[in-house]
């Protein structure tokens, strides 16, 4: 019980009103174990639901359940940071931990973190198309050697550096070798 009060403590403190905090919990969202173990789009999804079961309740629907931006980005952080202490091994016992500099750095990883996950999902190379039409070689000759064979050749640089060599791939490479090189 003094989990939960904590809990629901932490939720005021990132500036949730009492009903939003209320309806949270009985979302099932009490404990920073509960929180830890969630992913983000599980509070995303616990948002839709209450507003959708609030929009079916009509017009004016009892309470004042909102979920304000900033507050939600907090508790984001909040499961971000539960998440990681779940990681790194203290106890998740005690949620009013999260409170004043803790949110803010919280804040600051977390965006961090989805800064780094982006950048991450932009580095992902793409495998070329297969080549059925010899009209479309250029396009797809651009492709390959911008995309996968530089990636290639990325991937290739800390052993051809440690020769002292570093070969331009893309300039020296036949169609030959590039089609063998290419998988699938």
């Amino acid at each position: 019980m003094a989990q939960q009060n904590a809990f629901n403590d932490a939720l005021t403190r990132i500036g949730f009103n009492v009903d939003t905090t209320e309806r949270i919990i009985d979302e099932g969202f009490d404990t920073l174990e509960t929180l830890a173990d969630l992913e983000e789009t599980d509070i995303e999804n616990m948002i839709k639901n209450a507003r959708e079961t609030r929009r079916a309740l009509g017009a004016n629907p009892p309470g004042d359940i909102t979920f304000p931006f900033l507050p939600t980005k907090r508790l984001k952080a909040m499961r971000f940071w539960a998440a990681e202490l779940k990681r790194t091994g203290p106890p998740l016992n005690n949620a009013g931990l999260f409170a004043g500099q803790v949110i803010n750095t919280a804040v600051a990883r977390y965006a961090l973190d989805i800064l780094r996950s982006e950048l991450v999902e932009e580095e992902t190379v793409d495998k070329p198309k297969d080549l059925s039409d010899l009209m479309k070689w250029e396009v797809f000759w651009e492709h390959g050697r911008l995309t996968w064979v530089g990636s290639m050749e990325l991937l290739s640089a800390p052993y051809h550096m440690s020769f002292g060599i570093m070969p331009k791939l893309a300039q020296n490479i036949t169609l030959r070798t590039m089609m063998t090189m290419m998988p699938g």
